[in-house]
C-alpha cells in the first residue's frame, strides 16, 4: 500500500469518530491584533504579534506570530497561508507548530520559489495537508518572517474536524460517620448537559463539634474557615470537566444566645435601645455636646412578647452599667467609664442619679428635675441629622415607650464565627483515586496517623484496625 494510501485510510478512520468539520478564518487586522471568522469551535482565541508595527507587513529583519489557542481535541487536516512579496523581490520562511511540535515549514529563500509561484502582489494561498491530533487547550503557533525586502500576511485558514465529546464523570468527596473517606461518580447523560449535585449521604458529623453538610466546594478547604467560601447547594446544576472532583463543605455554626430584653430592673450591663419613627436605635457613646449617639439596631418581638435584638454580639462601646436603687439608679459607659448623668438642665459627665419607673412595654422611663406640674427633664431619644439622646422637658407618666433594656453581660464583644472545612476529622494528606486500583489515604484523626487501603484502616506499623 503506498504511502498517500495509508495516510488517507488513517485519515477516514481518525473521521469516523469526530463530530463535524469546522472551516475558520484568522484573518490580521492590527500589528498586534487578529479576528476569527466562519465555524470557529467554541472557546478557540486568536492573538497576533508583528515585531514591524505594521499590520501584515513584514521588512527584513522583522517576524509576526499567530496563535490559534484553546482548541478543542480533534484533529486539523489542512492549513492554510495567505502571503504576498513585491513584484520583484522578497525572501524568508514561515513555520508552524502545535503544541511545540513542527507539523510544517517553508524553508528560507526567495519568495518565487516557495512553490515555483514567482513573486504576486497579491496574496498567495500556500496550503499544508496533515492529520494533526489536538487535545482539549492545544496551541496552533504560526510564524512568518522576512529576510530581504518585504513579505506581505493577510489570514490563515484552518479546517478542523472536531471530536465528538464524550459525557464527563464528577467525583463528590465526602465522609461517613467514622471519618472515612469516600467517593460518589456522578456522569452527565449527554456530554454537556450537567449533573444535578445530589445531597450528601451523610448530613452530620461528630467530632469535637457537629459539623453539617451545606453543599459541595470545587476549592479543598483542608483547614477550617472563618469566612464563608464559594459553594454550590444540593440541587444546583453543575457542568464538570472530565474527572472534576467537588468536596463535601461541612459547617459548625457559632453557640450564640439570643440577646433578649431584660425586665427586672436590677443591676447589671446593658444595651440602651430606644424606637424612633418606628425604627430602632442604641446609645453607643459617651456623653460629649450634651448628646449621647446612638446606632442602629434590629429589634423584633420573640414568642414570649418580649423585645430580641436581631444581634449575637455587642460592641464595647454599646455597653453601659446600671447601678439600681429603690427609687434612683446611674448609668455608667463602660468603655470610657465616664457617667451619663445631668446637670440642672441637660445631659453632662456628672455621676448624678435618675430617678425611675417602669412604663409601658416594660420600658425604662428616667428623669430629673421634676416639676410640680408633673413634668421633668427625661432621657429621650432625638432626630437631627442623627439620632441622639438627651434630656427633654416631657411629662412623666405619659404612655410612651422609654428605654428597652437588654442584658449583655454575658454576650461577645465580636459576633461568633460560622466555622467551615472540607475535612472536619483533619486533612487527608494524600489521595489516589483510580476505578481500577485500590483507594489509598492517609487519614490524620485526632492526632494518630492512619492508613486507609481498599476501605480498611491500618495503624502506621500495618496492624488491621477492627
Amino acid at each position: 500500500m503506498t504511502r498517500s494510501k495509508c495516510f488517507i485510510l488513517g485519515l477516514l478512520l481518525c473521521l469516523t469518530q469526530l463530530l463535524f468539520a469546522a472551516e475558520f478564518a484568522a484573518k490580521i487586522t492590527a500589528y498586534n491584533s487578529a479576528e476569527l471568522s466562519g465555524d470557529v469551535p467554541a472557546d478557540v482565541e486568536v492573538s497576533f504579534e508583528n515585531s514591524n508595527h505594521s499590520k501584515g507587513q513584514l521588512t527584513a529583519g522583522s517576524k509576526a506570530t499567530m496563535v490559534i489557542s484553546n482548541l478543542p481535541k480533534g484533529v486539523i487536516t489542512k492549513v492554510v497561508l495567505y502571503i504576498k512579496s513585491n513584484a520583484s523581490s522578497g525572501a524568508g520562511y514561515a513555520s508552524a507548530n502545535l503544541d511545540n511540535t513542527t507539523v510544517f515549514t517553508i524553508p528560507s529563500g526567495n519568495f518565487s520559489q516557495w512553490r515555483d509561484n514567482g513573486y504576486s502582489t497579491a496574496y498567495l494561498p500556500f496550503d499544508f495537508m496533515g492529520s494533526w491530533q489536538t487535545n482539549k487547550g492545544s496551541c496552533l503557533t504560526i510564524e512568518v518572517a522576512a529576510t530581504v525586502n518585504s513579505l506581505g500576511w493577510d489570514r490563515v485558514e484552518v479546517t478542523f474536524f472536531e471530536e465528538e465529546p464524550t459525557p464527563n464523570t464528577l467525583l463528590l468527596q465526602w465522609f461517613d460517620a467514622e471519618g472515612n473517606a469516600q467517593w460518589t461518580a456522578l456522569s452527565e447523560k449527554y456530554a454537556g448537559v450537567g449533573v444535578v449535585l445530589p445531597d450528601c449521604p451523610v448530613k452530620k458529623l461528630i467530632v469535637e463539634d457537629e459539623w453539617t453538610f451545606v453543599g459541595w466546594t470545587t476549592e479543598k478547604i483542608t483547614g477550617i474557615y472563618t469566612s464563608k467560601p464559594a459553594y454550590s447547594t444540593v440541587g444546583t446544576k453543575f457542568y464538570p470537566t472530565d474527572q472534576q472532583k467537588l468536596y463535601a463543605l461541612y459547617q459548625v455554626l457559632p453557640d450564640v444566645k439570643p440577646i433578649v430584653q431584660a425586665t427586672e430592673f436590677k443591676t447589671g450591663e446593658y444595651a440602651l435601645v430606644m424606637h424612633l419613627t418606628n425604627q430602632y436605635f442604641m446609645a453607643d457613646s459617651e456623653v460629649g455636646n450634651k448628646h449621647v449617639l446612638t446606632e442602629g439596631c434590629q429589634v423584633f418581638t420573640n414568642e414570649n412578647g418580649l423585645y430580641q435584638l436581631a444581634e449575637y454580639s455587642m460592641p464595647v462601646n454599646c455597653r453601659y452599667g446600671v447601678t439600681f436603687d429603690a427609687d434612683s439608679l446611674q448609668i455608667q459607659h463602660l468603655q470610657t467609664g465616664t457617667f451619663v448623668g445631668h446637670n440642672s438642665t441637660s445631659l453632662s459627665n456628672n455621676d448624678a442619679k435618675w430617678a425611675w419607673r417602669e412604663n409601658i412595654n416594660r420600658s425604662l422611663e428616667v428623669s430629673f428635675d421634676k416639676q410640680s406640674s408633673g413634668a421633668a427633664k427625661v432621657l429621650w431619644l432625638t432626630y437631627d441629622e442623627h439620632p441622639y439622646f438627651e434630656a427633654v422637658t416631657l411629662k412623666t407618666g405619659a404612655e410612651y415607650e422609654f428605654i428597652l433594656l437588654f442584658d449583655v453581660a454575658d454576650v461577645p464583644t465580636f459576633n461568633p464565627s460560622t466555622k467551615w472545612t472540607n475535612y472536619p476529622f483533619g486533612y487527608v494528606a494524600v489521595e489516589n483515586v483510580s476505578s481500577s486500583q485500590p483507594k489509598v489515604c492517609k487519614i490524620l484523626r485526632k492526632g494518630v496517623m492512619y492508613i486507609e487501603y481498599n476501605n480498611a484502616m491500618y495503624d502506621i506499623l500495618g496492624n488491621k484496625c477492627e
